[in-house]
């Protein structure tokens, strides 16, 4: 912590369900929680300042790389324009936390998503400020939970391991959580790489690491979904020369849901290739003047900057 930047930020990451929200109840208890479906840290979310240990904290709780009503173009962008603009105000990070659930028997895809866009966010200099945290440990028996933490530091974790994350686990209580924080008190200030990225290197986000890594995915799914429409073409060639009325109309109403989706990853694709530097570069003056605002305010100027509200 410095003496221009008297609060401490913590970055919250990590899968939908993986217990972020949960994890920032047990330190400010105005956050809500949520428990159906759809994610409930559906937008970036700086918490109201706390104090442990004679320090004051935020934390920044981030929406997972598979959230239930956007794309992860949209999630990314999101979250680079918090971390952007906090990052020309002069505000960094000190610590990054990444929640994993030791319930998951296995890395699956969108475990792996999430870990990757972490990893492509932080960089490698920055993993000396990361805990990789396991949580929900009272569903699974210690045995099976161990064996599962040794294959993770084994296998999944240990190249960031090496370059110095740390590894804890949140046993669901308030003292595992203020523990876990305050193991963390003691980080300098850090840059990430996308950090650096945007706004030192001027790239655009498709040009940055965790935007290539996106942007896979898009062209993926651009390519899979591009096959759908042409095969339904040659069914719908097939349906009207046999003037089969009901098949042209459920062909029809397939085409128009992938060309719909088709037409969502090309706005993915404008939005990664966006210049967006200029764009950051004009709220320079909204900038400046969130500098001198109070903490309090300074997060909720730059919330309604972001987000109109």
């Amino acid at each position: 912590m410095s003496a221009s930047q008297p609060e401490i930020l913590i970055a919250i990451m990590g899968p939908t369900g993986s217990g972020k929200s949960s994890f920032i109840k047990h330190l400010c208890n105005n956050v809500q929680i949520g428990h159906g479906l759809e994610s409930c840290t559906s937008e970036v979310y700086v918490t109201p300042a706390f104090r442990l240990e004679n320090a004051t904290i935020r934390l920044i709780d981030t929406p997972g790389f598979d959230d239930t009503t956007r794309t992860n173009t949209e999630i990314l962008d999101e979250i680079c324009k918090y971390l952007d603009l906090s990052y020309r105000a002069g505000m960094k990070l000190s610590g990054l936390i990444y929640l994993h659930k030791i319930t998951d028997n296995r890395m699956g895809g969108i475990s792996v998503t999430n870990m990757k866009m972490f990893q492509k966010l932080c960089g490698e200099d920055a993993l000396k400020n990361v805990v990789l945290c396991t949580t929900m440990w009272d569903l699974v028996g210690a045995q099976v939970g161990e064996a599962r933490e040794k294959q993770l530091k084994e296998q999944f974790w240990s190249r960031m391991l090496k370059r110095g994350a740390g590894v804890m686990r949140h046993d669901g209580s308030s003292q595992s959580a203020h523990a876990i924080i305050s193991s963390m008190l003691g980080y300098d200030l850090v840059d990430l790489q996308i950090q650096d990225e945007l706004v030192n290197q001027h790239k655009t986000l498709l040009e940055t690491a965790a935007g290539e890594e996106i942007n896979k995915e898009v062209l993926k799914l651009q390519a899979k979904y591009e096959q759908e429409l042409a095969s339904m073409k040659q069914q719908m060639n097939e349906a009207l020369a046999s003037k089969d009325v009901e098949m042209q109309r459920m062909i029809e109403e397939d085409r128009e849901l992938y060309q719909g989706k088709l037409d969502e990853l090309k706005r993915d694709h404008e939005a990664l290739s966006r210049q967006r530097d200029a764009e950051m570069e004009g709220l320079r003056g909204e900038i400046t003047r969130l500098q001198d605002a109070n903490r309090g305010g300074f997060w909720r100027q730059l919330h309604r900057l972001i987000f109109g509200r």
